[in-house]
């Protein structure tokens, strides 16, 4: 009976307890009117003094600080005071917050974070549910947002999910058209495995499966005019409504005709001064034997001298001329000055390739959906990058490494030991050689220990008092060398590795081990190295080419220091029609020089084939 009572008496308590509650007076509903000046300061573009006005209500009314202090912040953050926009969102009193305010605070530490260049810290604020009954501009607000992370984390199939959710929030038409070409840009930027796997999961999301299967359409028949506008028109009558008619449809058919036609003309922009004449004119005689050797209607080549005048100058000049398109320039800092300019207007292919912290500008349009500017060159950091690789695959892993004492050794050095640690290998000892030194003996004793083992025997001798016959010893601890150094000074070079019973190590080497003209009496110095070089130089299928049998008529090239080069300008010519192709649907050519693709950032990657010395002539590996 005490027990029945007893719950009576519990029920009833609780059923006082939410009586009271219910009848509980909370605060008084928040006057907009209080906020009126803070508003004002708005409307006139007085950002920062809205948040200063926000600060100060939130110091006067308690009860809503936390709804003033995201004010503050949100104004603090648009007037780009990132430092007081931060500080204000520390002073939340984050146990009194909503699921709402919590989300918007979430957003606004993302915004930070994306200016700041910090996508992981932006997508880790972001990682949040979506709260009941959140304002709609709010959550718009947050797929803009994480669309932007995933951009720029690289992430463009996620970032276009999130843009097309934003899509239909946007009431402005010239927004929506923008909001339209972004999602276009991040579709194209996106591997056509990822497009077709994304599109089989898409097909009840009618807006969503148009933009993929957009997507997969230009990147499997850009290059095919006849399957390209069947493909459009059969999508057109599938998806009637959709947002890419009619302004992406048309970007990809004038995009599709200029990719298709060669350019009616082209500029050949080059330095014909004494520091830069030899390369110039091998590239040159290069590009106009690949010119003159194609068939079908050949475009019109003027050749632009760089070193007369400023790049913009020379630039600006071969456009006003009527190019369509431009190879060149030569020089790395006459391409930079072109990057951090307004000058690029037209599509262009630079020979040589900048660091790639440039952005790749895009067309006016900013509907392209190829780069404006692609970047080639005959970068050594390629060849170490794959040298590391070959090694690897060769089953080595503890290298001994050789290259000159000078800048050019540093920069081969620090890309092969890049590439070598991040595959696991180690280097068991690194030395530098003078240009001007002609003694190579004591460096290789260095590299090979030998100075330890001299140093063992005179103190042996020291100790006996007497001397004692000894043949030094090298290191065993090493599996393969890696040596970056020129022709003659591998010559001189590799026989001091052979005297000190080195050869039963794998020897590797970049191209410049091979000078490119045959001559085996004084190549026999380097029996049995292997090096990555050009098809054109050491494959014979590339040597009996009737464009290198030209060159070799018209400019001896066979027997010139310069015969990289000629592929080089071959090469550059021969890409021009194939560059769309190769970024948008990651194919790749076989090239003179090697084996050429195109990254994201519009740089052309070239992959050598591999050779080795056998009786003083280089003879090609297959691999």
């Amino acid at each position: 009976m005490l027990h029945k009572i007893t719950n009576y008496r519990l029920t009833g308590l609780l059923f006082v307890i939410a009586i009271l509650a219910s009848c509980t007076i909370g605060p008084p509903k928040l006057d907009k009117e209080v906020e009126q000046q803070a508003m004002l300061y708005k409307q006139d573009g007085n950002l920062l003094a809205a948040a200063e006005e926000y600060l100060r209500l939130a110091d006067e009314h308690d009860y809503y600080a936390d709804y003033f202090y995201l004010k503050a912040a949100r104004n603090y953050l648009d007037a780009n005071a990132l430092e007081l926009s931060e500080k204000t969102l520390k002073r939340l009193r984050n146990q009194k917050l909503d699921p709402i305010q919590v989300f918007e605070s979430r957003i606004l530490a993302a915004r930070i974070a994306l200016i700041r260049e910090d996508a992981m810290l932006a997508l880790h604020q972001l990682d949040i549910s979506i709260p009941e009954n959140v304002p709609v501009d709010l959550e718009t607000e947050y797929y803009l947002v994480r669309s932007l992370a995933f951009e720029k984390d690289g992430q463009m199939l996620n970032a276009f999910y999130d843009r097309s959710r934003y899509s239909p929030s946007i009431t402005d038409e010239q927004l929506q058209k923008e909001n339209q070409k972004k999602i276009w840009q991040l579709i194209t930027n996106t591997d056509l495995r990822k497009l077709e796997k994304a599109h089989q999961e898409a097909l009840t999301d009618s807006v969503n499966a148009g933009w993929l299967e957009l997507g997969i359409i230009v990147k499997t028949g850009l290059y095919n005019m006849p399957l390209l506008e069947s493909s459009i028109s059969s999508w057109s009558k599938r998806y009637a409504s959709h947002p890419a008619k009619p302004d992406i449809l048309q970007t990809i058919m004038v995009l599709a005709r200029e990719v298709n036609e060669l350019p009616e003309q082209i500029a050949l922009l080059l330095p014909f001064n004494e520091t830069y004449r030899e390369f110039s004119n091998a590239i040159r005689d290069g590009f106009m034997a690949a010119w003159y050797n194609s068939t079908g209607k050949r475009p019109v080549i003027r050749v632009y001298d760089t070193s007369q005048g400023s790049i913009s100058d020379v630039y600006q000049r071969a456009v006003e001329e009527g190019a369509e398109f431009i190879v060149g320039p030569l020089e790395k800092n006459s391409i930079e000055s072109l990057l951090m300019s307004n000058a690029l207007t037209i599509k262009t292919l630079t020979l040589n390739r900048v660091d790639s912290s440039f952005t790749n500008p895009r067309n006016a349009t900013g509907t392209d959906i190829t780069p404006l500017v692609y970047q080639f060159g005959l970068v050594p950091e390629d060849e170490a990058n794959q040298l590391a690789e070959q090694i690897w695959l060769d089953g080595h892993s503890r290298a001994l490494v050789i290259t000159p004492d000078n800048i050019w050794g540093d920069r081969i050095y620090n890309a092969f030991k890049s590439r070598w640690t991040e595959l696991g290998g180690e280097i068991m000892d690194y030395v530098r050689i003078f240009d001007s030194s002609r003694n190579y003996a004591q460096p290789v004793e260095e590299l090979l220990n030998i100075n330890n083992s001299n140093q063992r025997a005179r103190e042996l001798m020291a100790t006996l008092g007497r001397k004692v016959f000894f043949e030094p010893r090298r290191r065993h601890d090493a599996d393969a060398i890696f040596i970056a150094v020129s022709a003659d000074m591998a010559r001189q070079l590799v026989p001091q590795l052979r005297f000190y019973d080195a050869a039963n190590i794998a020897t590797y080497s970049i191209s410049n081990i091979f000078t490119g003209v045959y001559d085996p009496q004084k190549d026999e110095d380097i029996e049995n190295v292997i090096f990555s070089d050009m098809p054109w130089i050491v494959d014979k299928e590339y040597q009996r080419s009737p464009l290198q049998q030209q060159l070799n008529r018209a400019w001896q090239q066979m027997n010139s220091p310069y015969r990289r080069l000629y592929a080089f300008g071959t090469d550059a010519y021969q890409l021009i029609p194939q560059l769309g192709s190769l970024y948008i649907q990651g194919n790749n050519y076989q090239g003179n020089t090697g084996t050429l693709a195109v990254d994201e950032q519009g740089q052309v990657k070239r992959y050598s084939i591999w050779a080795k010395f056998v009786n003083g002539i280089p003879v090609m590996i297959q691999r």
